[in-house]
Protein backbone atom coordinates (compact mmCIF):
# COMPACT_ATOMS: atom_id res chain seq x y z
CA UNK A 1 0.00 0.00 0.00
CA UNK A 2 1.48 3.34 -1.08
CA UNK A 3 0.37 5.18 2.04
CA UNK A 4 2.93 3.43 4.17
CA UNK A 5 5.63 3.33 1.52
CA UNK A 6 5.85 7.11 1.14
CA UNK A 7 6.51 8.07 4.75
CA UNK A 8 10.27 7.24 4.76
CA UNK A 9 10.58 9.02 1.43
CA UNK A 10 9.05 12.18 2.89
CA UNK A 11 11.52 12.14 5.77
CA UNK A 12 14.41 11.64 3.36
CA UNK A 13 13.33 14.60 1.24
CA UNK A 14 12.99 16.72 4.36
CA UNK A 15 16.52 16.00 5.58
CA UNK A 16 18.02 16.54 2.15
CA UNK A 17 16.19 19.84 1.83
CA UNK A 18 17.93 21.20 4.92
CA UNK A 19 20.97 21.61 2.70
CA UNK A 20 19.15 22.49 -0.55
CA UNK A 21 15.61 22.21 -1.94
CA UNK A 22 15.05 19.07 -3.97
CA UNK A 23 12.21 18.85 -6.49
CA UNK A 24 10.35 15.57 -6.94
CA UNK A 25 7.58 14.35 -9.20
CA UNK A 26 4.15 14.79 -7.63
CA UNK A 27 2.95 11.47 -6.22
CA UNK A 28 0.05 9.84 -8.08
CA UNK A 29 -1.08 6.44 -6.84
CA UNK A 30 -1.28 4.70 -10.21
CA UNK A 31 0.72 7.11 -12.32
CA UNK A 32 0.35 6.48 -16.05
CA UNK A 33 1.74 9.08 -18.46
CA UNK A 34 -1.11 8.43 -20.87
CA UNK A 35 -3.55 9.49 -18.13
CA UNK A 36 -1.68 12.02 -16.05
CA UNK A 37 1.06 13.70 -18.14
CA UNK A 38 -0.18 16.90 -19.76
CA UNK A 39 2.32 16.66 -22.61
CA UNK A 40 2.14 12.92 -23.33
CA UNK A 41 1.64 12.42 -27.06
CA UNK A 42 1.27 8.65 -27.48
CA UNK A 43 -1.57 7.07 -29.42
CA UNK A 44 -3.04 5.77 -26.14
CA UNK A 45 -3.34 9.28 -24.64
CA UNK A 46 -6.33 9.47 -22.28
CA UNK A 47 -5.43 12.58 -20.24
CA UNK A 48 -7.74 12.99 -17.23
CA UNK A 49 -7.96 16.76 -17.77
CA UNK A 50 -8.52 16.60 -21.52
CA UNK A 51 -10.93 19.27 -22.67
CA UNK A 52 -9.99 21.72 -19.92
CA UNK A 53 -7.91 24.81 -20.69
CA UNK A 54 -4.59 24.69 -18.77
CA UNK A 55 -2.86 27.47 -20.69
CA UNK A 56 -2.80 29.79 -17.68
CA UNK A 57 -0.41 27.58 -15.68
CA UNK A 58 3.16 28.86 -15.94
CA UNK A 59 6.51 27.62 -14.69
CA UNK A 60 9.86 29.36 -14.27
CA UNK A 61 13.18 28.02 -15.52
CA UNK A 62 14.05 27.02 -11.94
CA UNK A 63 10.76 25.19 -11.42
CA UNK A 64 8.50 27.63 -9.54
CA UNK A 65 4.86 27.94 -10.49
CA UNK A 66 2.59 30.84 -11.37
CA UNK A 67 -1.13 30.62 -12.22
CA UNK A 68 -2.69 33.51 -14.12
CA UNK A 69 -5.77 35.17 -12.61
CA UNK A 70 -5.91 38.14 -15.02
CA UNK A 71 -4.02 39.38 -18.07
CA UNK A 72 -1.10 40.61 -15.95
CA UNK A 73 -1.40 39.03 -12.49
CA UNK A 74 -0.67 35.54 -11.25
CA UNK A 75 -0.61 33.74 -7.90
CA UNK A 76 2.03 31.47 -6.40
CA UNK A 77 3.42 30.45 -3.00
CA UNK A 78 5.19 33.17 -1.00
CA UNK A 79 7.85 30.71 0.18
CA UNK A 80 8.54 29.35 -3.34
CA UNK A 81 7.55 31.93 -5.94
CA UNK A 82 9.03 32.54 -9.40
CA UNK A 83 11.31 35.35 -10.49
CA UNK A 84 12.76 36.20 -13.87
CA UNK A 85 10.13 34.78 -16.19
CA UNK A 86 7.28 32.29 -16.61
CA UNK A 87 6.67 30.00 -19.56
CA UNK A 88 3.14 29.07 -20.58
CA UNK A 89 1.77 26.60 -23.13
CA UNK A 90 -1.30 27.53 -25.13
CA UNK A 91 -2.25 23.88 -25.56
CA UNK A 92 -1.12 20.49 -24.28
CA UNK A 93 2.04 20.38 -26.38
CA UNK A 94 5.51 21.73 -25.61
CA UNK A 95 5.76 23.42 -29.02
CA UNK A 96 3.20 26.04 -27.94
CA UNK A 97 5.49 27.78 -25.41
CA UNK A 98 5.36 31.51 -24.68
CA UNK A 99 7.65 33.17 -22.11
CA UNK A 100 6.88 36.37 -20.20
CA UNK A 101 9.14 38.42 -17.94
CA UNK A 102 8.04 38.98 -14.34
CA UNK A 103 7.92 42.56 -13.09
CA UNK A 104 7.61 41.72 -9.39
CA UNK A 105 5.15 40.70 -6.72
CA UNK A 106 4.17 40.68 -3.06
CA UNK A 107 3.20 38.38 -0.22
CA UNK A 108 -0.48 38.63 0.68
CA UNK A 109 -0.74 39.57 4.33
CA UNK A 110 0.36 36.79 6.68
CA UNK A 111 -0.57 34.06 4.19
CA UNK A 112 1.63 31.95 1.93
CA UNK A 113 -0.14 33.45 -1.08
CA UNK A 114 2.00 35.53 -3.43
CA UNK A 115 0.58 37.92 -6.05
CA UNK A 116 2.93 38.42 -8.98
CA UNK A 117 2.72 40.65 -12.04
CA UNK A 118 4.07 40.16 -15.55
CA UNK A 119 6.10 42.93 -17.15
CA UNK A 120 3.64 42.95 -20.08
CA UNK A 121 0.06 41.64 -20.24
CA UNK A 122 -0.71 38.38 -21.98
CA UNK A 123 -0.81 38.69 -25.76
CA UNK A 124 -4.25 37.58 -27.05
CA UNK A 125 -2.51 35.96 -30.03
CA UNK A 126 -0.83 33.49 -27.64
CA UNK A 127 -4.16 32.03 -26.50
CA UNK A 128 -3.24 31.97 -22.80
CA UNK A 129 -6.36 32.20 -20.67
CA UNK A 130 -6.36 33.34 -17.02
CA UNK A 131 -8.35 31.16 -14.64
CA UNK A 132 -11.54 32.17 -12.93
CA UNK A 133 -11.84 31.82 -9.19
CA UNK A 134 -14.89 32.41 -7.03
CA UNK A 135 -16.25 34.42 -4.15
CA UNK A 136 -15.92 32.52 -0.87
CA UNK A 137 -19.23 31.98 0.92
CA UNK A 138 -18.91 28.80 2.99
CA UNK A 139 -16.45 26.03 3.80
CA UNK A 140 -19.19 23.55 2.91
CA UNK A 141 -18.75 24.59 -0.74
CA UNK A 142 -15.37 22.82 -0.70
CA UNK A 143 -15.32 19.99 1.85
CA UNK A 144 -15.89 16.68 0.13
CA UNK A 145 -15.33 18.11 -3.35
CA UNK A 146 -12.98 16.71 -6.00
CA UNK A 147 -9.97 18.74 -7.12
CA UNK A 148 -7.46 18.41 -9.93
CA UNK A 149 -3.94 18.91 -8.55
CA UNK A 150 -1.21 20.19 -10.89
CA UNK A 151 2.39 19.33 -9.98
CA UNK A 152 5.96 18.58 -11.05
CA UNK A 153 6.90 18.24 -13.82
CA UNK A 154 3.58 18.90 -15.63
CA UNK A 155 1.28 16.16 -14.38
CA UNK A 156 -2.23 16.12 -12.95
CA UNK A 157 -3.83 13.94 -10.30
CA UNK A 158 -6.99 14.22 -8.27
CA UNK A 159 -7.99 14.22 -4.63
CA UNK A 160 -10.93 14.96 -2.36
CA UNK A 161 -10.93 17.98 -0.03
CA UNK A 162 -11.20 16.77 3.55
CA UNK A 163 -11.56 20.08 5.32
CA UNK A 164 -11.19 23.84 5.27
CA UNK A 165 -9.05 24.99 8.18
CA UNK A 166 -6.68 27.60 9.55
CA UNK A 167 -3.09 26.45 9.04
CA UNK A 168 0.37 27.63 10.10
CA UNK A 169 3.51 26.71 8.14
CA UNK A 170 6.85 28.48 8.00
CA UNK A 171 6.21 32.18 8.56
CA UNK A 172 2.68 32.05 7.16
CA UNK A 173 -0.82 31.64 8.58
CA UNK A 174 -3.85 31.25 6.39
CA UNK A 175 -7.07 29.55 5.42
CA UNK A 176 -6.34 26.28 3.65
CA UNK A 177 -7.89 23.22 2.08
CA UNK A 178 -6.43 19.88 3.20
CA UNK A 179 -6.59 16.60 1.34
CA UNK A 180 -5.24 13.19 2.32
CA UNK A 181 -3.42 10.54 0.33
CA UNK A 182 -5.75 7.62 0.99
CA UNK A 183 -6.03 4.05 -0.18
CA UNK A 184 -8.16 3.52 -2.21
CA UNK A 185 -9.11 7.21 -2.28
CA UNK A 186 -9.72 8.14 -5.91
CA UNK A 187 -7.91 5.06 -7.13
CA UNK A 188 -5.12 5.49 -9.65
CA UNK A 189 -5.61 9.29 -9.76
CA UNK A 190 -5.07 9.84 -5.99
CA UNK A 191 -2.36 12.47 -5.56
CA UNK A 192 -0.07 13.94 -2.92
CA UNK A 193 2.21 16.96 -3.23
CA UNK A 194 5.97 16.57 -3.12
CA UNK A 195 8.98 18.87 -2.86
CA UNK A 196 8.83 21.31 -5.77
CA UNK A 197 5.04 21.47 -6.02
CA UNK A 198 4.50 24.57 -3.86
CA UNK A 199 2.90 27.42 -5.75
CA UNK A 200 1.16 25.07 -8.20
CA UNK A 201 -2.62 25.15 -8.58
CA UNK A 202 -5.54 22.97 -7.58
CA UNK A 203 -8.79 23.31 -9.52
CA UNK A 204 -12.40 22.56 -8.85
CA UNK A 205 -14.87 22.13 -11.67
CA UNK A 206 -17.80 24.55 -11.67
CA UNK A 207 -20.35 24.43 -14.49
CA UNK A 208 -17.94 22.51 -16.69
CA UNK A 209 -14.87 24.75 -16.33
CA UNK A 210 -11.76 24.65 -14.18
CA UNK A 211 -11.89 27.16 -11.34
CA UNK A 212 -8.83 28.02 -9.25
CA UNK A 213 -9.42 26.91 -5.65
CA UNK A 214 -5.97 26.28 -4.21
CA UNK A 215 -2.29 27.21 -4.38
CA UNK A 216 -0.05 24.42 -3.04
CA UNK A 217 1.46 25.25 0.34
CA UNK A 218 2.49 22.33 2.60
CA UNK A 219 2.62 18.57 3.10
CA UNK A 220 2.32 16.42 6.21
CA UNK A 221 5.24 14.49 7.62
CA UNK A 222 3.59 12.36 10.28
CA UNK A 223 0.58 11.57 8.08
CA UNK A 224 0.14 11.77 4.30
CA UNK A 225 -1.78 14.94 3.52
CA UNK A 226 -1.35 18.07 1.43
CA UNK A 227 -2.50 21.65 1.99
CA UNK A 228 -3.28 24.56 -0.32
CA UNK A 229 -4.02 28.18 0.44
CA UNK A 230 -7.73 28.62 -0.35
CA UNK A 231 -7.71 31.30 -3.05
CA UNK A 232 -11.45 32.20 -2.97
CA UNK A 233 -11.11 33.14 0.70
CA UNK A 234 -8.74 35.94 -0.35
CA UNK A 235 -10.54 37.03 -3.52
CA UNK A 236 -11.45 40.51 -2.23
CA UNK A 237 -7.93 41.16 -0.98
CA UNK A 238 -6.39 40.04 -4.26
CA UNK A 239 -8.78 42.23 -6.27
CA UNK A 240 -7.86 45.26 -4.17
CA UNK A 241 -4.20 44.87 -5.17
CA UNK A 242 -4.68 44.36 -8.91
CA UNK A 243 -5.01 47.98 -10.05
CA UNK A 244 -7.13 48.34 -13.19
CA UNK A 245 -7.44 44.58 -13.63
CA UNK A 246 -9.81 42.32 -11.72
CA UNK A 247 -10.50 38.69 -10.95
CA UNK A 248 -12.97 36.72 -13.01
CA UNK A 249 -15.21 35.76 -10.10
CA UNK A 250 -17.85 33.06 -10.21
CA UNK A 251 -20.69 33.73 -7.79
CA UNK A 252 -22.47 30.57 -6.71
CA UNK A 253 -26.24 30.64 -6.87
CA UNK A 254 -26.77 27.06 -5.71
CA UNK A 255 -27.42 25.70 -9.18
CA UNK A 256 -23.90 25.02 -10.44
CA UNK A 257 -22.27 21.65 -10.79
CA UNK A 258 -19.56 21.53 -8.13
CA UNK A 259 -16.66 19.10 -8.08
CA UNK A 260 -16.03 16.45 -10.71
CA UNK A 261 -19.34 15.41 -12.32
CA UNK A 262 -20.07 11.74 -11.78
CA UNK A 263 -17.70 11.24 -8.84
CA UNK A 264 -20.32 11.54 -6.11
CA UNK A 265 -18.43 14.28 -4.28
CA UNK A 266 -19.88 15.98 -1.24
CA UNK A 267 -20.85 15.67 2.36
CA UNK A 268 -17.73 16.25 4.47
CA UNK A 269 -18.21 19.20 6.83
CA UNK A 270 -15.83 18.24 9.65
CA UNK A 271 -13.41 20.93 10.81
CA UNK A 272 -14.97 23.67 8.68
CA UNK A 273 -14.30 27.36 9.13
CA UNK A 274 -17.52 29.27 9.59
CA UNK A 275 -18.19 32.88 8.83
CA UNK A 276 -17.44 34.93 5.75
CA UNK A 277 -14.55 36.86 4.24
CA UNK A 278 -11.67 38.42 6.14
CA UNK A 279 -10.89 36.72 9.43
CA UNK A 280 -12.00 33.09 9.81
CA UNK A 281 -14.40 32.45 12.66
CA UNK A 282 -14.45 29.28 14.72
CA UNK A 283 -11.47 27.52 13.13
CA UNK A 284 -10.31 24.14 14.33
CA UNK A 285 -8.53 24.52 17.67
CA UNK A 286 -5.57 22.40 16.69
CA UNK A 287 -5.89 21.42 13.02
CA UNK A 288 -5.29 17.84 14.18
CA UNK A 289 -5.62 15.47 11.19
CA UNK A 290 -7.35 12.88 13.38
CA UNK A 291 -10.13 15.27 14.42
CA UNK A 292 -13.24 16.22 12.51
CA UNK A 293 -16.61 14.69 11.90
CA UNK A 294 -17.33 12.60 8.82
CA UNK A 295 -13.88 13.03 7.32
CA UNK A 296 -11.66 10.67 5.37
CA UNK A 297 -9.56 8.32 7.48
CA UNK A 298 -5.99 9.55 8.00
CA UNK A 299 -2.83 7.82 9.07
CA UNK A 300 -2.50 7.78 12.86
CA UNK A 301 -1.00 10.87 14.45
CA UNK A 302 -1.81 12.21 17.89
CA UNK A 303 0.70 15.03 18.18
CA UNK A 304 0.33 17.06 14.99
CA UNK A 305 -1.35 20.38 15.70
CA UNK A 306 -0.30 23.18 13.37
CA UNK A 307 1.30 23.00 9.93
CA UNK A 308 4.68 24.47 10.80
CA UNK A 309 8.11 25.08 9.34
CA UNK A 310 9.73 23.07 6.60
CA UNK A 311 13.52 23.08 6.27
CA UNK A 312 14.20 26.77 5.66
CA UNK A 313 13.30 27.74 9.22
CA UNK A 314 15.30 24.81 10.58
CA UNK A 315 18.64 25.60 8.97
CA UNK A 316 20.19 26.84 12.20
CA UNK A 317 19.06 23.84 14.23
CA UNK A 318 20.98 20.64 14.70
CA UNK A 319 20.18 17.62 12.54
CA UNK A 320 18.76 15.75 15.50
CA UNK A 321 16.37 18.60 16.32
CA UNK A 322 15.22 18.70 12.71
CA UNK A 323 14.44 14.99 12.76
CA UNK A 324 12.46 15.39 15.97
CA UNK A 325 10.38 18.21 14.51
CA UNK A 326 9.63 16.26 11.38
CA UNK A 327 8.26 13.43 13.49
CA UNK A 328 5.85 15.87 15.07
CA UNK A 329 4.91 18.45 12.49
CA UNK A 330 3.83 18.86 8.86
CA UNK A 331 5.95 21.03 6.59
CA UNK A 332 5.94 23.21 3.52
CA UNK A 333 6.62 21.53 0.19
CA UNK A 334 10.18 22.90 -0.09
CA UNK A 335 12.62 25.47 1.23
CA UNK A 336 11.85 29.13 0.73
CA UNK A 337 13.41 30.66 -2.30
Amino acid sequence: MRRFAIIPAILGITLAAVAAPTAATMLISGYDPALHDRFYSGADRAFIAEGYDLSGVGRSASGQWGTMISDSYFVSAAHWHPSGSLTFYSDNTTVSAHTYAIAGGQKIGDTDLWLGKLATPLDPAHNIAPFATEQYTSASDYTGQIIYTYGQPHIIGRNEITRVTTSVAGSSTGTAIKYYYDDPGLGIDESMLQSGDSGGPSFGVVDGQLVLWGVHWYIGSSSPYSGDTLVPYYADLLSSLMGDESLNLIIRDGGGVIGDPGDGAGGDTGGDIGGGKGKPSKPDKTDNPNKGKGRKKAAKSTRATNDVPEPTTLLLMTASAAVLLKRRWPRQCESAS
